[in-house]
């Protein structure tokens, strides 16, 4: 069953500037709201409240364990060796009930489904993406923009 944007998927923090891309990756404690297919409205919680990203589809659900996660994930998802992500992800998880090393979790990979729009977004904060890196101005990283247009704000 595809679910709808109605439920949206909340990130506390951007790493590595991963909700800039078109596609981007999440490591989650597993449910069925990250079947392949659902849409999700992605949002980012920050100290100012909740600022819409876009929409995406999970494209991509690989259940796994904790232990399961590789250097190149935990790089690609947070920017952070493997033994910095796990670490991430217990402090995250620690007052929820997880069992740890059970297949709980899943690496997910999700695509926006207007590119157009975050790229829009993107150029008004002078973000340059090319295929090689993604260039964000200090000024953005430091103070980033609270909105930038009538769809939303970057963060």
């Amino acid at each position: 069953m595809i679910q709808t944007l109605n439920d949206p998927l909340i990130f506390t923090t951007n790493w590595n500037h991963k909700l800039w891309c078109d596609v981007f990756s999440t490591f989650r404690h597993n449910s069925q709201k990250y079947n392949v297919g659902n849409l999700k409205s992605i949002i980012h919680r920050r100290s100012d409240g909740d600022h819409y990203i876009t929409d995406a589809e999970i494209i991509y659900n690989e259940p796994c364990r904790l232990d399961d996660v590789n250097e190149l994930f935990a790089r690609l998802d947070t920017g952070y060796g493997l033994e910095d992500f796990k670490k991430i992800i217990h402090t995250m998880y620690k007052n929820k009930n997880v069992e740890w090393n059970k297949p709980v979790w899943c690496k997910l990979l999700l695509k926006c489904l207007d590119p157009d729009m975050l790229n829009e977004k993107r150029k008004q904060a002078g973000i340059i993406i090319n295929e090689k890196s993604i260039v964000v101005p200090q000024a953005v990283i430091n103070h980033p923009p609270k909105a930038l247009s009538e769809t939303g704000s970057l963060f």
